[in-house]
C-alpha cells in the first residue's frame, strides 16, 4: 500500500527484465549488461517526460521504455551469423 500498485508493478517487470542481454548482445555489438542499462535508462527517461508533459500515463511510458528494444535479443541471433 505504501509504495503503491504502479511501482510495485515497475520493480517487477524491471526485476523480471534483468536478466535479458545479461550476457550481451554479439549481433549488436552490445556488452554485458548494456541493453538492460540502456533500457533502464530510457523506462526511467520516458516516465519523467510522460509526467512532466500529461500527454499519456507515466507506468505505461515507463514499460514502453524498458521492452523498447527487446526484439534485440532474438534478432541478434541472426545478425551475429
Amino acid at each position: 500500500m505504501l509504495l503503491g500498485q504502479q511501482t510495485i508493478r515497475n520493480l517487477v517487470l524491471t526485476a523480471t527484465m534483468g536478466g535479458l542481454g545479461a550476457q550481451g548482445v554479439k549481433g549488436y555489438g552490445i556488452g554485458k549488461g548494456g541493453l538492460f542499462g540502456h533500457s533502464l535508462v530510457v523506462a526511467q527517461s520516458a516516465q519523467v517526460v510522460s509526467k512532466e508533459t500529461n500527454c499519456s500515463i507515466p507506468a505505461e511510458a515507463y514499460t514502453a521504455g524498458l521492452l523498447h528494444d527487446i526484439g534485440k535479443v532474438v534478432l541478434s541471433q541472426y545478425a551475429a551469423n
